[in-house]
């Protein structure tokens, strides 16, 4: 049920005039003295005089309803009702026209009223309506009446209500216009009109003031005119869903205007359609649905481009430009603009592919979704993409873009490059994988997620990559890069690509396995955690690989760069390669395992934790290994090489270099050049290679190689093996026990304190100090040192301690180890019990202070045996302080023999005094030979034939004939003079035997000692039966005996030793050890069976030297270890294999039992006895306290 308010003039109102009078009847007049008031037709009725009609009143509102049925909704009849009270009437009341009348008035103009009645039980009203409004002043004279048609509201007037309607027609609606209800364009209710311009194609120019404007239906143009104006453009609704849009053309002109598309396809204008108004407005268009064109002109003015595709231009003037829904293209034009390519909330999901043109000014572009272009033109701009594959452009100006979520395209600048004018600009690409470029200015890019590409441009630009696989290009300037973020707190960074380019740049891929290259300049490059390739390229880059197994090169990655200057590279964490290229770099490894290569300059390298590869390449390189075990290139160049902790392995190439192993056991080569090498702490093994070299093994067991050239080697502590190689080397073993081969040239060697014995090879061989070939100079030192000068004429020095010497000679098995060489060497075994050989050729040999064993010929090693090798070069042998013992050969001098005994040649014991073994020429054999050739002159034993050739100062057999062996030798006292005869005795040659018809338990039963032999199982006291290993026999006849009473048996009496023991009479030769058993012993030795030689037990009754005897024939033999027998019913001992033992069985049964026995040879020792060994004096000491006491020696 629809309500109308219609143009309603009461009767009250009207001045009517009618020429036929008043009529009877019931029907009223029109006049004031109607009959009751009603309108009859022929109140105005035709005639001669036509009646007239005036407006004389005021026009009131008369608001009807349609009846409740909804019939004949759309015309004014009898079934309409008020719907307000109206003139006392209540609403409900009843409204019907009546007649029809159409007027012309006196002002040309016609229209129709309808006489209406509204009827009450109490009270009636009358008056007319019309479809024009009555103009006050104009008569209008009747033309025609009609009974009422029922006329249709829309021909009726409504009420006035400010608003300039239109037609649904086309029209043409400009100032001064005015509509049905009486409302005028710039009428004379003012100037601020609100226009409706209903259906068709109108055209409206709104005029003065600040008009608000309605398009309507139809495509409508509009002019706002001077004002303030507001324009909205159409689109209807039909039934609720159906929507009707129109293409209207708005335009604001002067002022400040809105406008409204509305739905369609509209053109807006903020000022003029030209663009010629330079008076323009802050203007506000909206362009609602459809593909809109907004243009704002002059002034600050905001476009919205609505739903659908629209083209905004803001035009002079900082303006704000909305595209909306749809692809809008935004031109901000001049002034600082702001452009959103959707919403400005950021809400709007559903936007379009936008264009954005900010133009001159600082303006701010959002593109919002969709793939928007944005172009911020001259000036400083902010542009936004938001969500969309967008493409920023900057343009001209300090610019800042944020491509927002999706794949965007950002450039500072302009898209092809050329602006050379360009500011610093500020580009974030946001989600997507964007592409963003700086241009010219210092410029900010950041990536943001997503694998993005960066290009900053020319100025010093800062770019970041953010999340995802990222592609940096610096371009020209100092730039700095980050693959990431800033902060380095993004753990989820992509495989980065960053190139700085020209200029100075900082590059930081953070995660991620990145690729940075500085480019040309000096750039810092940090590629943060995973496995990155950093490049520096021309310039002085400082490089850091950060976490991960990085790949660091200091000029371009292809090494090909000549031009590389000084490099800072810092590998970080991870198992890095870093090539430092060209120029002075400085490299750091960091942890983990790296390949390090510096390439040409003076390079600093640090290999840092890991097991690292350096190779410093050319240039004097200073390389430090660092933690672990690294191996180490120093290449051309005089290198400084430092290993570090670890076993690390260190090279120095060409050139004089420096290199320090550390700490661990490295292997070290210095190649050529004139190289200093340290081994540092731990087993190093060192190699000079070319050229004249400073070695030093440092603490460990080290193994050191001078190679050519004149080497100087110190081993220091440990147990060093040098060889110096060829050339005239100086080797110094210092603290421990060190092995030393000096190898070709005259060489100095020092093997310095320690036991320096050398090491045992698998077939008895020692490898032990050789001087090798050339004139050696060698020293010993402190400690048992073995020393073997080999070929040339050595001069060799023992030093402190029981020093074995070897000038040269064929070769040494066992004990003293592989020596060879020839020459005439000075030998000195100086302090110490010494072993000094003087090898062939005419030698001097000095044994020094102590024991020694001296000897100037050489030895003969096959198949573990050594063979004295008489060179039948005459030797000069000094023994020095101590009880010496020499083995001479033929033409040797003794110049000090006897010198320094600690006792008598006749005191009975034989190890207090020199020895010089002469029994293979003077001996009972011979001298039957000399006694058979020489008639007349007799001996009676040999040592009576030694002392008479003496005589003359020289040993030479009495120039010996007859088949004798050719023999001579000098024996000097010391001060240059022959020793004495009567000095010479046997003492040093005593053999440790039984007697022959003793009786030695065996498995068998008893047996002579003189019937026993090897492989017979004799019975022992702590072994059981034990087998024979070697036995050997010595007749002494009386002469002999006579000559040296010394030798004659002492006889041990039955039970002299304890009750019943022996159970017969025992003869032992003097230092033959028998058991005693007794508290006295165990108070005295701590034990209470102790062996004492047979010549120390004299003090006790029964036992005895047996002076009468015409002979005797001593019987000894060997077990595998020392043994306690049982000789007629005595406790006594087998052979005892100490030094002096194995002496005194003469040079061919000990060549037979260390044959038999070879680790006697290398023994440090002497070996273990059966039981404790009394010395002579606590043996007599023993002795004398058990016979003053009565105490037998076995209880």
């Amino acid at each position: 049920m629809a309500t109308y308010d219609l143009y309603f003039i009461p009767l009250s109102s009207l001045t009517t005039t009618n020429p036929r009078g008043p009529l009877g009847g019931d029907r009223g007049y029109i006049f004031p003295n109607n009959e009751n008031g009603n309108i009859y037709a022929d109140d105005l009725e035709l005639g001669s005089t036509r009646g007239t009609l005036r407006l004389t009143g005021a026009p009131t509102i008369l608001s009807v309803s349609d009846d409740p049925n909804g019939e004949f909704d759309d015309a004014l009849d009898s079934n309409q009702v008020l719907a307000a009270p109206y003139g006392g009437l209540p609403a409900g009341t009843t409204v019907e026209p009546n007649y029809g009348y159409i007027l012309s008035g006196s002002d040309g103009s016609q229209l129709t009223i309808y006489a209406v009645n509204i009827d009450s039980d109490t009270n009636n009203v009358y008056g007319i309506v019309s479809n024009k409004p009555l103009t006050p002043g104009v008569t209008y004279t009747t033309v025609e009446v009609f009974v009422s048609a029922n006329p249709p509201y829309a021909s009726l007037v409504t009420a006035p209500d400010g608003v300039v309607d239109g037609t649904a027609g086309a029209e043409l609606m400009g100032p001064r216009f005015t509509d049905r209800q009486g409302d005028q364009i710039d009428g004379t209710d003012g100037l601020n009109d609100v226009i409706a311009s209903g259906g068709g194609n109108d055209s409206v120019n709104a005029g003065q003031g600040s008009d608000t404007v309605y398009a309507g239906t139809g495509n409508d143009s509009v002019q706002g005119g001077v004002g303030n104006d507001v324009l909205y453009g159409y689109g209807d609704t039909l039934n609720g869903a159906d929507t009707v849009a129109e293409a209207d053309t708005l335009i604001g002109e002067l002022g400040n205007d809105s406008l409204y598309g509305g739905m369609g396809d509209d053109r807006l204008y903020g000022d003029d359609t030209a663009g010629t108004d330079t008076l323009g407005g802050a203007d506000s268009l909206v362009g609602g649905a459809g593909n809109d064109s907004l243009v704002g002109g002059f002034g600050d003015d905001t476009l919205d481009g609505g739903a659908d595709s629209d083209t905004l231009v803001g035009g002079a003037g900082s303006d704000s430009l909305i595209g909306g829904l749809g692809t809008d293209t935004l031109d901000g034009g001049d002034g600082a603009d702001r452009l959103f390519g959707d919403d400005t909330a950021g809400t709007d999901t559903l936007g379009g592919a936008d264009s954005l043109s900010g133009g001159a000014g600082n303006d701010t572009l959002v593109g919002g979704f969709g793939n928007d272009v944005l172009d911020g033109g001259a000036d400083n701009d902010s542009l936004d993409g938001g969500a969309g594959a967008d493409t920023l452009t900057g343009g001209l100006g300090t610019d800042t873009l944020n491509g927002g979520d999706g794949g965007d395209r950002l450039y500072g600048d302009d898209t092809a490059g050329t602006d050379t004018l360009g500011g610093a600009d500020s580009l974030v690409g946001g989600a997507g994988n964007d592409s963003l470029v700086g241009g010219f200015g210092n410029d900010t890019l950041d990536g943001g997620a997503d694998s993005d590409t960066l290009v900053g441009g020319a100025g010093s630009d800062s770019l970041i990559g953010g999340l995802g696989t990222d592609t940096l290009d610096g371009g020209d300037g100092a730039d700095r890069l980050f693959g990431d973020d800033t902060a380095g707190t993004d753990t989820l960074g992509g495989a980065d690509a960053l190139s700085g380019g020209a200029g100075n740049d900082t590059l930081i891929g953070g995660f991620g396995n990145d690729v940075l290259d500085g480019g040309a300049d000096n750039d810092s490059l940090d590629g943060g955690a995973g496995s990155d390739l950093l490049t520096g390229g021309l310039g002085a880059d400082t490089l850091i690989g950060g976490d991960g197994a990085d790949r660091l090169n200091g000029d371009d990655a292809a090494g090909t760069d000549p031009l590389g200057t000084a490099d800072s590279i810092v590998g970080g964490a991870g198992a890095d390669t870093i090539v430092g290229g060209a120029g002075n770099d400085t490299l750091d490894g960091g942890a983990d395992n790296d390949n390090i290569l510096g390439g040409a300059g003076d390079d600093s390298i640090l290999g840092g934790g890991g097991a690292d590869t350096i190779t410093g390449g050319d240039g004097a390189d200073t390389i430090d290994g660092g933690t672990e075990s690294d191996n180490i290139q120093g290449g051309a160049g005089a290198d400084v090489l430092l290993g570090g902790d670890g076993n690390d392995g260190l090279s120095g190439g060409d050139d004089n270099d420096l290199i320090d192993g550390g700490e661990g056991n490295d292997g070290i080569n210095g190649d050529a050049g004139d190289d200093t090498l340290r081994g540092g702490a731990g087993a190093d093994t060192i190699s000079g290679g070319l050229g004249n070299d400073t070695i030093e093994g440092g603490i460990g067991n080290d193994l050191l190689y001078g190679n050519d050239g004149a080497d100087s080697m110190v081993g220091g502590d440990g147990d060093d093996a040098m060889f110096g190689g060829t050339g005239n080397d100086t080797i110094l073993g210092g603290e421990g026990a060190d092995r030393v081969g000096g190898d070709a040239g005259d060489d100095y060697i020092d093997v310095g304190n320690g036991d320096n014995i050398g090491t045992t090879k698998a077939d008895g061989y020692l490898l032990t100090n050789n001087g090798g070939d050339g004139n050696d100079t060698m020293i010993g030192g402190t400690g048992t040192d073995v020393l073997a000068g080999d070929a040339g004429n050595d001069v060799i020095r023992g030093g402190d301690g029981n020093d074995s010497v070897v000038a040269g000679g064929g070769a040494y098995a066992g004990t003293y180890g592989l020596m060879g060489g020839s020459g005439n060497d000075s030998v000195y075994g100086e302090a110490g019990n010494d072993f000094v050989v003087g090898g062939s050729g005419a030698d001097l040999v000095d044994g020094g202070t102590g024991n020694d064993f001296v000897t100037g010929d050489s030895y003969s090693a096959s198949n573990g045996t050594n063979v004295h090798v008489d060179d039948l070069i005459a030797d000069t042998l000094t023994g020095g302080e101590g009880n010496d013992t020499f083995l001479a050969g033929s033409g040797d001098i003794i110049t000090d023999f006897n010198v320094g005994n600690t006792g008598t040649v006749n005191d009975g014991d034989t190890t207090n005094n020199d020895f010089v073994d002469l029994s293979r020429y003077y001996n009972a054999e011979n001298l039957a030979l000399y006694n058979a050739s020489h008639g007349g002159v007799d001996y009676a034993n040999p040592l009576a034939w030694l002392r008479a050739d003496q005589a003359d100062g020289v040993l030479n057999m009495l120039d010996g004939t007859g088949g004798l062996p050719s023999f001579t030798l000098t024996l000097q006292d010391g001060a240059g003079g022959a020793v004495a005869g009567s000095a010479l005795t046997v003492e040093n040659t005593a053999v440790v035997c039984f007697a022959a018809d003793v009786m030695i338990e065996t498995k068998r039963g008893p047996v002579a000692a003189g019937d026993l032999a090897v492989g017979d199982l004799v019975v022992t006291r702590d072994a059981g039966l034990q087998p024979i290993r070697w036995i050997g026999t010595r007749r002494l006849d009386a002469a002999t005996l006579a000559a040296w009473p010394q030798m004659r048996p002492v006889r041990i009496r039955a039970g002299a030793l304890g009750r019943g023991v022996p159970s017969a009479d025992l003869d032992v030769s003097p230092q033959h050890r028998v058991l005693v058993r007794s508290r006295i012993a165990q108070r005295m030795f701590g034990t209470d069976e102790v062996l004492v030689a047979a010549k120390q037990l004299l003090q006790i009754e029964g036992i005895d030297v047996v002076a009468d005897g015409a002979e005797v024939t001593y019987v000894h033999f060997l077990f595998d270890d020392h043994q306690i027998v049982i000789s007629n019913g005595a406790e006594t001992e087998s052979l005892y294999t100490g030094a002096e033992a194995l002496r005194s069985v003469g040079e061919a049964a000990r060549e037979e039992i260390l044959a038999l026995f070879p680790e006697l040879r290398t023994r440090a020792e002497a070996p273990a006895g059966a039981r404790v060994l009394a010395s002579g004096r606590m043996g007599r000491k023993l002795a004398v306290r058990h016979a003053e006491n009565g105490k037998p020696l076995v209880s």
